[in-house]
């Protein structure tokens, strides 16, 4: 009988230690599940914000091209792009296209390089006048939002703007009243991208601009690319339009 008794007792005991080990158990993995869930989605968020402050670095290095395209003065437009493709590192092409006449810049073959050849061949849809300059321009996608939240990465992102324009060796040049169409071209040609930046020319006849150099693009984008401490926890990869990685941390 005391036997029993004692059974009874234990089991009287075990089994309320048993239900709350099972809770206990159960909101481990609730809290666990919510704090993974909550890491997915910081990490998520994160991922955006550096997509943003990649995205910044490109517009801004757009707008600077741009604006120095807006400077350039038209009685010597071909010596002054000629001049960058030169010396600027980000201008891979440059070009002049007439509404009468064609492209004045690159000279067609054989009278131009084999980079130049390959880049009329690129873009013989714009520069035949198959696409128009404006309808081809690209708008810009809308912000995720998330410049105040990675303040650290937009100031040296900020910090390009000079040393870019210092490059460009602007001289000031005024074109009265009005601003002219200008706008950036995303091209597709055997799964790789080019950028195009043009710019209408001051009497309407046509537009000149640049090819962006996508390797020293990539230079810039790396700079600002965060740092393993600010990744912590999660892997975050640049990848080019294969699928390549460029670079990681």
């Amino acid at each position: 009988m005391t036997r029993r008794v004692s059974i009874i007792y234990g089991l009287l005991v075990l089994l309320p230690t048993l239900t709350v080990g099972v809770v206990v158990a159960h909101l481990l993995r609730s809290e666990a599940n919510r704090i993974a869930e909550a890491s997915r989605l910081t990490a998520i968020e994160r991922g955006r914000a550096i997509a943003d402050v990649l995205q910044l670095t490109v517009f801004r290095v757009q707008d600077e091209l741009s604006e120095a395209l807006g400077v350039v003065p038209a009685n010597a437009a071909d010596q002054v792009l000629l001049s960058w493709e030169d010396a600027n590192p980000l201008v891979r092409n440059v070009f002049i296209w007439r509404k009468e006449g064609g492209t004045a810049l690159p000279p067609p073959p054989p009278g131009c390089t084999r980079e130049e050849a390959s880049f009329l061949l690129r873009f013989d849809a714009l520069l035949s006048g198959r696409r128009a300059w404006r309808t081809a321009s690209a708008t810009r996608p809308e912000s995720h939002g998330y410049e105040e939240s990675t303040s650290s990465f937009v100031k040296q992102v900020r910090q390009l703007e000079t040393s870019n324009k210092s490059m460009l060796k602007l001289e000031p040049h005024t074109w009265g009243e009005g601003a002219r169409p200008t706008g950036w071209i995303p091209w597709f040609m055997d799964n790789h991208l080019y950028l195009l930046g043009w710019i209408e020319a001051a009497d309407g006849g046509g537009v000149y601009g640049v090819e962006l150099e996508l390797m020293a693009l990539l230079s810039r984008l790396i700079a600002v690319f965060p740092d393993s401490k600010a990744t912590a926890g999660a892997t975050v990869q640049l990848r080019d339009s294969l699928g390549r990685i460029l670079h990681q941390a």
